[in-house]
């Protein structure tokens, strides 16, 4: 039998929920569910429910408390990704991947080479946009916790914003890799990858002079949309669930 997961705001003991206006209509709607059918609900703090569909209406579905589900799907390494903001939809499947990998918090970039500018109510529909990935990609992937999205900043602001934590950022133009690191002491690490055509030089030296960690991915040059994924695969690899 099938299980759906949705995010939805609840609080516990929750003996019944009333599912918001989206999950009703997806469950209800699209999905076609019918009374008496399972669903996990979780609210994006580490909390899931498992539950039994009890009413259907047009706009509302209740669902009705079986068990907690003990959810252990969060890795001992918490990552944050500083991804450079990038052109079509490649931002929006960084975003998706990047949670499926375990993440925990993105947050944009803007760079000198980075062609994309937002601000305004551009700017907080996209955050909108992003948010609502973040959300399907949990669903999907299993976590009961929601990453962090945050507004963007400078590559100045983000590293001065890390600066007592280990900061990596991927350049071809050196010699270090990541296994030439120990796992860090708070089990956390920044990342920073550039935009279509990478880091300036003087974004690179200034952000070295910061005490960030300039990092080489191989001896290939990957697309902004690739690597992000390769090094945080490489990450849990080395020091998280993998």
């Amino acid at each position: 039998m099938r299980i759906y997961r949705v995010y939805d705001i609840f609080s516990l003991p929750a003996e019944e929920i009333n599912l918001n206006k989206e999950n009703s209509h997806h469950l209800g709607t699209v999905l076609r569910c019918q009374i008496g059918e399972i669903c996990h609900v979780f609210d994006g703090d580490g909390n899931e429910v498992k539950t039994k569909i009890s009413a259907i209406a047009r706009a509302k579905i209740t669902v009705v408390f079986l068990e907690n589900i003990d959810n252990r799907t969060e890795s001992p390494l918490k990552i944050h990704l500083f991804q450079a903001l990038c052109k079509g939809d490649k931002m929006d499947t960084i975003i998706q991947k990047a949670v499926e990998l375990g993440v925990f918090a993105i947050t944009p970039l803007t760079t000198e080479r980075c062609d994309v500018k937002l601000s305004g109510e551009r700017l907080e529909n996209k955050m909108l946009h992003w948010r609502n990935i973040m959300i399907n990609a949990t669903e999907q992937s299993g976590r009961a916790v929601l990453a962090h999205l945050n507004s963007p900043l400078t590559l100045q602001e983000a590293i001065h914003q890390q600066s007592e934590n280990l900061c990596l950022l991927f350049t071809p133009h050196t010699e270090k890799k990541l296994s030439d690191f120990p796992v860090p002491v708070n089990n956390y690490a920044a990342i920073f990858v550039g935009p279509e055509g990478g880091f300036s030089e003087p974004e690179t030296a200034w952000a070295i002079h910061q005490n960030v960690e300039a990092i080489v991915l191989g001896r290939r040059v990957l697309r902004t949309e690739t690597a992000p994924m390769a090094i945080m695969a490489s990450l849990q690899t080395l020091w998280g669930d993998f």
